[in-house]
């Protein structure tokens, strides 16, 4: 667990160990962390606060929410020890919100997606029991002790729990409008809610889209309507002939592969939103398309600042 979170950076370490020695005396005697088995998931738990906040953010959030739709369960951690790969649990398409969140994170950060994964397959390992389930018991377990490690900050934030590893719940500007995706008024993509997307007069709307979800729709469009650009597009990206790496990141992909819909042609999805955004936004001039025939309704998520 170590390998894939702290490594040997010393300072690192010594936060996570002089963090794990404070709660430990904090709550020494609590039900909370009785015994070895508890004591075991607050140091996964502190690993993974220290190393990949963001998705230590999300999985407190998602935990410690009211909502009954909720992405972190039993399913989610047994779904993660089920795939081979990084690449198999994001193919899967049950968790859009988790890997989108962990690739803005992981963009953002700098650390390696796949270094991610490898954690949490041992921090899935941990909830396991005898019989190799995770059961409700170890969840409920899971959700007291990440509650217990927030106090390892000072800051207040939401669902009245204190510490700098518990975010707000993802807020967003105004109400949903329709936007171009060269609108220089848009600050970022980035967490961005989408109400529905249309393509040169077509429209699609359900209850829940995601982004990766529309770029791979306006990537058919492009295909379809300059195929021949297209391949030659794709073909000179897979062999670097521009040296164009977001291309080569996109038509090669190591992490992710979806197809786009009705050809057998493979992309990466696995990147943030605006960088999404901005390959569209290439791929649509270099193929000599318009890319105003774009328009997305959406609400522009709030950053930090605002």
């Amino acid at each position: 667990m170590l390998t894939y979170s702290a490594g040997c950076n010393p300072r690192t370490m010594k936060r996570l160990f002089n963090a794990y020695l404070l709660l430990s005396n904090v709550y020494e005697g609590s039900p909370v962390i009785e015994n070895s088995y508890e004591q075991k998931l607050l140091f996964a738990c502190l690993c993974l606060q220290m190393s990949y906040e963001e998705i230590y953010n999300y999985i407190v959030l998602d935990l410690n929410s009211a909502d009954t739709d909720k992405s972190i369960d039993n399913s989610f951690f047994a779904q993660m020890l089920d795939a081979q790969d990084i690449k198999g649990f994001v193919e899967t398409g049950n968790y859009q919100d988790f890997t989108d969140t962990a690739s803005e994170a992981a963009e953002r950060n700098d650390f390696d997606i796949k270094d991610l994964y490898m954690f949490m397959r041992c921090f899935a390992k941990l909830l396991l029991d005898n019989n190799g389930n995770v059961p409700e018991i170890n969840i409920d377990k899971l959700s007291h002790v990440l509650q217990m490690t927030a106090v390892t900050s000072g800051a207040v934030k939401s669902n009245n729990i204190a510490g700098k590893g518990v975010r707000y719940a993802k807020e967003y500007k105004g109400e949903f409008k329709e936007r171009r995706l060269d609108d220089p008024g848009i600050e970022s993509f980035n967490s961005c809610k989408i109400g529905y997307f249309i393509i040169d007069g077509k429209k699609t709307e359900k209850e829940k889209i995601t982004f990766a979800e529309f770029f791979k729709e306006a990537l058919d469009y492009a295909y379809k309507n300059n195929t021949k650009g297209f391949i030659k597009l794709r073909n000179d990206a897979i062999n670097l002939v521009n040296n164009d790496r977001a291309y080569h990141s996109l038509f090669m992909p190591d992490k992710a592969k979806t197809k786009i819909p009705g050809t057998d042609i493979e992309v990466s999805t696995y990147s943030s939103n605006d960088t999404k955004k901005n390959l569209l936004i290439k791929i649509y001039k270099d193929l000599k398309l318009d890319i105003g025939v774009i328009i997305i309704s959406m609400q522009e998520a709030k950053n930090k600042e605002d």
